[in-house]
């Protein structure tokens, strides 16, 4: 059916099984860099990173590049549990002022300037903690 001695018709096949199979490359590439672009979305970046560019020219490279990509994030939400850590083992509060996490026994709050009075646990509270 598709072999035949005539070499222009061979020649045009093979022209056109190289044109399909590069259309469907350059979809296939086209679906994986926007993938990337999603991926680099959720960890916060937009447009100024280039992710679709660079995964849609560069292939391989491109999908390490997005990989490689920190999270925008995560040195806010670093540094809001290392507080909370703080609070809840006794070592910083929170200013009422503020909300800002500063040491235990602060008298000025160092943000917003406002006086603090800490409250002194008792032993019999102390106790009760350790129970």
């Amino acid at each position: 059916m598709f072999l035949t001695t005539d070499p222009q018709a061979s020649l045009g096949l093979m022209i056109f099984i190289w044109a399909v199979a590069f259309v469907i490359g350059i979809t296939i590439q086209y679906v994986i860099a926007k993938k990337f672009e999603s991926i680099a979305r959720l960890k916060g970046y937009g447009r100024e990173v280039h992710s679709f560019a660079m995964c849609f020219w560069l292939g391989f490279i491109g999908y390490f590049y997005v990989l490689a990509l920190p999270k925008i994030n995560t040195r806010a939400q670093m540094a809001a549990i290392r507080d909370q850590m703080a609070i809840q083992a006794g070592y910083a509060g929170q200013c009422p002022g503020c909300n800002a996490t500063i040491p235990n026994g602060t008298a000025v709050c160092p943000y917003c300037h406002s006086e603090l009075e800490w409250e002194k646990k008792s032993d019999e509270d102390e106790e009760e903690e350790e129970s």
